[in-house]
């Protein structure tokens, strides 16, 4: 029975990484310029969908330019539900896909397709996984069709170009692409709990005194941490006052409680971010990524839009272009966070 991840509905995983940063700038091949001219790069204008989520076009059986999300913590492709009847598809695959994720587990049928098309790469008779459509809001005029996971983007590296708006997914076998040396640096790893890392990668985030992994997800309109990560007062009378609150309305149900916590200054390798927010979760059903009661995170697209990136799965190396928060001398990490004052009870299944 084969595992998937998705945009909502997602595996969050952990390690313990002790990584040490050094000088990974390649010195020789293409400049990222150069490279976008390339007759095997796929390039693409992207555009920002919800709270910071890389969107491209892409084609359904011919049909099409479509919006698709660039999901890298998607172990596989994927289509929305409400857009079925569209492509006359059916939920026609003959295996069943377990969806692990931060409410729970649910099982998802697939539908089969004659090509999935982006650039001038085609994909035939390929595999795609129906989820549950995102709720989609009258603000927002972009609506995804599905997303493109890991099956189809481990075949590349990503160049997202803020300056340009344009997507280059560069072949595997592309030479090494030079990076200016002014740009952060991210280790990135697998899953070191399972020897099956499903092709996801992950980083080391350091917020305050905690080291804690977190799944690379540029699919997540939202930053997610386990409730434990953090030891801080404030976040663990939180935790008490939400598991009183689900007392006192009977227990119903299980106890699933979110809160969030906004983070004044933290990093990955390199690069830093401030004031961020993180959703707080117990997220107790990822098991069976063997990773036990460890601390994990998730990192969203939020973390990474705003600026150009370069990954590179294949040497699990990430380089972001400096902001101006970059360019100040940090001699630590800051630890302070703010928690919302009155944290709400919240059931598996539902969002703050």
């Amino acid at each position: 029975m084969e595992y998937v991840v998705k945009h909502a509905v997602r595996f969050l995983f952990v390690l313990a990484l002790s990584a040490c940063v050094t000088s990974t700038h390649p010195r020789k091949g293409l400049t990222l310029k150069e490279v976008s001219g390339q007759p095997s790069v796929l390039s693409f204008p992207y555009r920002i969908y919800g709270n910071g989520i890389w969107v491209l076009e892409a084609r359904i059986n011919g049909s099409g330019p479509l919006p698709f999300i660039v999901d890298t913590g998607a172990t596989r492709s994927a289509i929305f539900d409400n857009f079925l009847d569209d492509f006359s598809l059916g939920q026609s695959g003959t295996r069943s896909v377990n969806v692990y994720g931060m409410t729970g587990r649910d099982k998802k049928r697939t539908t089969r397709i004659s090509s999935l098309q982006f650039g001038n790469r085609n994909f035939t008779d390929h595999e795609l996984v129906v989820l549950k459509g995102r709720e989609h809001k009258e603000e927002q005029i972009l609506e995804p069709v599905g997303l493109i996971g890991m099956d189809l983007l481990s075949f590349y590296r990503i160049h997202a170009d803020a300056a340009e708006k344009r997507i280059n997914l560069i072949p595997v076998d592309v030479e090494n692409v030079k990076i200016p040396n002014s740009w952060r640096v991210i280790p990135l790893t697998r899953n070191p709990f399972s020897p099956d890392d499903r092709g996801l990668h992950f980083m080391e985030l350091r917020i305050g005194n905690s080291r804690v992994t977190a799944l690379l997800d540029t699919g997540s309109e939202i930053n997610v941490v386990r409730w434990e990560t953090i030891s801080n007062p404030v976040i663990k009378n939180a935790h008490r006052r939400l598991y009183e609150a689900w007392t006192i309305q009977g227990a119903v149900g299980d106890f699933d409680p979110v809160s969030f916590l906004t983070v004044r200054k933290f990093r990955s390798g390199q690069k830093h971010w401030e004031q961020r927010r993180f959703y707080l979760m117990d997220l107790n059903d990822l098991n069976i990524l063997g990773i036990g009661d460890q601390p994990f995170a998730i990192a969203g697209g939020n973390l990474f839009s705003s600026t150009s990136v370069y990954i590179d799965f294949e040497r699990d190396m990430m380089w972001l272009k400096p902001e101006g928060y970059d360019l100040e001398v940090m001699r630590r990490t800051g630890a302070d966070t703010m928690i919302r004052s009155e944290p709400t009870l919240r059931r598996s299944g539902s969002w703050p």
